[in-house]
């Protein structure tokens, strides 16, 4: 369950497959079994909360699942699963327009910019929650920032994942603050990264 959902959202080219997980993770909570070990739940918690939030918003599950995402955030001594668990509810809290609490989550982790501990995969994500929220917020040359810094990884990391998704809030920072030149030098690159023709740009 934790690979699966964890490599879904990585390559983040098709969220539909979050349903078979989703299904499984139902059948095997209903089970005699009675769920994970709590050490690999951790892990799986944050994770099915997006999944959850992007394909089924509608879940009478969804609540629970914000909640124990919320309070492994706040109780959490790793630092690579806090992060994990900011970055969905950062963009969880933004897509809903509640910006106060994407704020707040975001300001919570300001040092891990510099982190030496976290992966890639999980300081590039963080960068576009964090990007998603400054664009929703109005701050579009923190959003052209962040974005570059996920970039920055991404080519020293030698992770190129996310690259795609990073154009792409740089094209909507650029667009939103009027730089329409910027905006389509952005498109060109996410095509490129997303390895797509645009013929009518």
């Amino acid at each position: 369950l934790v690979g699966g959902l964890g490599g879904i959202f990585h390559e983040a080219r098709d969220f539909t497959q979050f349903d078979i997980w989703l299904a499984r993770l139902e059948k095997l909570y209903t089970s005699k079994t009675g769920g994970l070990d709590p050490a690999l739940e951790n892990y799986l918690i944050p994770s099915v909360f997006w999944a959850m939030f992007f394909r089924r918003p509608d879940h009478p599950q969804l609540p629970n699942w914000h909640e124990r995402t919320c309070w492994l955030f706040e109780t959490s001594q790793h630092e690579e699963l806090r992060i994990l668990c900011a970055q969905f509810l950062a963009s969880f809290y933004a897509w809903r327009g509640e910006l106060p609490n994407a704020a707040k989550i975001v300001d919570s982790l300001r040092g891990v910019s510099t982190s030496t501990v976290a992966s890639p995969l999980s300081l590039i994500p963080w960068r576009i929650a964090q990007a998603l929220l400054a664009v929703m917020q109005g701050e579009y040359q923190h959003a052209l920032a962040v974005s570059d810094e996920g970039l920055d990884i991404s080519k020293n990391s030698g992770v190129p994942l996310w690259e795609a998704q990073l154009h792409g809030m740089r094209a909507a920072s650029s667009l939103s603050a009027g730089d329409v030149k910027a905006a389509r030098e952005s498109v060109v690159a996410m095509a490129t990264a997303l390895n797509v023709s645009l013929n009518w740009i």
